[in-house]
């Protein structure tokens, strides 16, 4: 899903007036959802809006899994990549690279429960960088990881306006930043347990049993670009959940994470289950691929990679990588000069 750069008019991927679910991430015979779709506003326009109540004045209730929701830009005067009026429950997604004059990533006036749900590098130019609870709204978060978002204002994770209900369980909140206070979180927040919020400073956070406030989250620097933040070894997140399971708003089981991942012992806080890695599967890129240059020069930017097991999970830094090229030589067409060359 992606805007059209050649319609400005069309500002918005997802416009939804009635009760609905968008299931995303399935492989190319619908028979498993394997991975993650794509909402991409590109920078020109904003991911989507959720009304409060549809035609016939019944309450919206949405659902939206499986999806990457990236890329949006209203501009400084307008808030949010997905604003929210109605119900939404967003299931093993990720809402990453927004940015907005408030709530970079989720406006709520609503309600809105966040499952197995990564929000990273959002930003705000006032507050709330990942997400904005309104007053009256709700939000239930529940093995999330939140960080590295910023808000020029207060609340670079979590901005909860007076009269707002904020619960959080089993959660990473951490690595945020602010320009003016409450860099995780500004304003009322209740902890249902288990929670790592890496700064509660200016955050009214009512306490629950298993926090770990003021911990170092210990997060791989490698992965992130797969729509996750993978736990280091030495994480305190691991084994630290709920000791009787990771379950949602509802009390349903979360069996799996967000990358459908299963459960590996005791439940981790986050969005991410720790387990070891398995041998090495594939490689993906984060950014120095798709570029060209000429011979004996060196690219723009250089190759950014990470090796996975077949699940997702990182291999251990220091991993050897081997190239090795065809027995006889491999050619290449140069798209912009149709000029060949061959190693």
């Amino acid at each position: 899903f992606k805007l059209n750069p050649a319609n400005p008019d069309n500002r918005y991927i997802f416009l939804i007036f009635k009760s609905i679910t968008l299931s995303g991430g399935w492989n190319e015979t619908f028979s498993a959802q394997t991975g993650f779709s794509v909402a991409d506003a590109q920078d020109i326009g904003v991911i989507g809006y959720i009304a409060a109540r549809d035609a016939n004045g019944n309450r919206v209730a949405a659902q939206i899994e499986r999806f990457i929701l990236q890329n949006s830009n209203p501009g400084p005067n307008y808030a949010g990549a997905l604003y929210v009026d109605g119900d939404l429950v967003l299931n093993n997604s990720t809402v990453r690279y927004n940015r907005a004059g408030g709530c970079g990533g989720l406006c709520v006036y609503g309600s809105i429960d966040l499952n197995n749900v990564t929000m990273q590098y959002n930003s705000a130019v006032n507050d709330g960088g990942a997400i904005a609870i309104g007053q009256g709204a709700r939000a239930t978060i529940r093995n999330s990881t939140i960080v590295r978002n910023q808000a020029g204002g207060r609340g670079g994770g979590i901005l909860a306006q007076t009269g707002a209900m904020v619960n959080l369980q089993n959660t990473i909140l951490a690595e945020n930043t602010a320009g003016v206070s409450g860099a995780d979180c500004s304003g009322p927040v209740v902890s249902s347990g288990y929670n790592l919020v890496g700064a509660t400073a200016g955050c009214a956070m009512t306490p629950g049993p298993g926090d770990l406030n003021g911990a170092n989250a210990r997060l791989l620097p490698t992965a992130y670009w797969l729509g996750y933040f993978a736990l280091g070894p030495d994480s305190p997140a691991i084994d630290s959940g709920n000791p009787t399971g990771c379950i949602d708003a509802q009390g349903n089981p979360l069996a799996a994470d967000q990358r459908n991942a299963p459960r590996y012992g005791r439940c981790d806080i986050g969005a991410y289950e720790y387990r070891p890695p398995g041998p090495a599967a594939q490689i993906t890129t984060a950014r120095g691929s798709w570029q060209s240059a000429t011979v004996s020069s060196l690219f723009q930017e250089p190759l950014v990679a990470g090796v996975t097991d077949a699940l997702g999970t990182p291999l251990a830094e220091g991993t050897a990588v081997t190239f090795q090229a065809p027995a006889f030589g491999a050619s290449g067409v140069f798209t912009d000069t149709n000029s060949a060359a061959t190693v």
